[in-house]
């Protein structure tokens, strides 16, 4: 199977869009459709419709799109695995995490990489688990550190460290008064949270699928009075007395000091989740990547 056409067909597969496929690949519409013709000759199956101007995926094509990002991210690992005997490492690394290490872990974990080695080009993104685990299986990142153990079996995780999940509210959505420096923790008997709004993450966001587990363990599934976005957006909510949050203790750190925010315990709920750093069990692991793991695990245990 030719790798140009396999390439080709992967990109028409994702436009579903000849003319745009064309653009994007640097070549002719016709050449675009030759390619396509030519990949369906060899396996014997049409993998596109074509009605009108429009194209879609037959279920062969479908089966194979599945497989082509696959197929052609092993070849890039190969290709990558190799020139590091050639060329020494390439000095690029391409670094993804999820919200909560992303935000609060990693920007401190690079700025000391890029003082270990300034000559590693280093690009980064920020996105939930579920896409950064993809992104890594499709060979568009070489690491990911995640809030959360991997799901994709092609993947192979290093434990970084752990996580506390805790309830948070402001001071008057539990009956006080006034700001006190450092409040202390508040007990909350689970019938007492329950009537509380509750400040909820996005669905499909690891952070979410953690809190929910948790509550159902003691008995609860509060519906959300707030679906929200991002960790920084509960905190905000919190403070302004919108309701209760489960949240990172990184992230509400400096509002419990500042007494803004008091934590919540509940008797029986105690949410931990891991910090893992994975890439892809095919991966060449460089230097870098190691060099950048080490640190993580000293960021995420600064007192070892």
């Amino acid at each position: 199977m030719n790798l140009d056409r396999l390439r080709t067909f992967r990109a028409l597969s994702e436009s579903l869009h000849v003319r745009r496929t064309a653009a994007q690949l640097h070549l002719s519409q016709s050449a675009v459709s030759q390619q396509i013709s030519t990949l369906e000759g060899e396996l014997g199956v049409m993998l596109l419709e074509r009605i009108g101007r429009r194209v879609f995926l037959t279920p062969a094509g479908r089966a194979l799109a599945d497989e082509a990002s696959k197929i052609l991210a092993a070849v890039d690992r190969a290709v990558e695995s190799v020139s590091t005997y050639g060329t020494g490492e390439s000095g690029r690394l391409r670094l993804g995490a999820s919200t909560m290490p992303g935000i609060y872990l990693v920007p401190e974990v690079l700025g000391r990489f890029r003082t270990a080695l300034p000559q590693v080009e280093v690009t980064f993104r920020i996105a939930n688990s579920a896409a950064i685990e993809r992104a890594l299986v499709e060979n568009d990142l070489d690491l990911g550190i995640i809030g959360e153990d991997i799901t994709q079996e092609e993947l192979f995780q290093v434990a970084i460290g752990e996580d506390l999940i805790i309830g948070i509210a402001a001071p008057a959505l539990l009956g006080e008064s006034g700001r006190v420096r450092r409040r202390t923790a508040r007990r909350l008997r689970p019938a007492e949270l329950a009537r509380l709004p509750f400040l909820a993450r996005e669905a499909g966001s690891a952070t979410r699928r953690y809190v929910d587990e948790g509550l159902a363990g003691i008995g609860l599934r509060p519906a959300a009075a707030f679906e929200l976005p991002s960790p920084e957006a509960q905190v905000r909510a919190a403070v302004a007395g919108l309701g209760l949050a489960f949240v990172s203790r990184r992230v509400a750190a400096d509002f419990l000091t500042a007494g803004t925010l008091v934590e919540v315990n509940v008797p029986g709920l105690r949410m931990v989740r891991p910090i893992t750093a994975a890439y892809h069990r095919d991966k060449h692991v460089s230097a870098a990547m190691r060099q950048l793991i080490d640190l993580a695990r000293r960021q995420a245990h600064p007192s070892r």
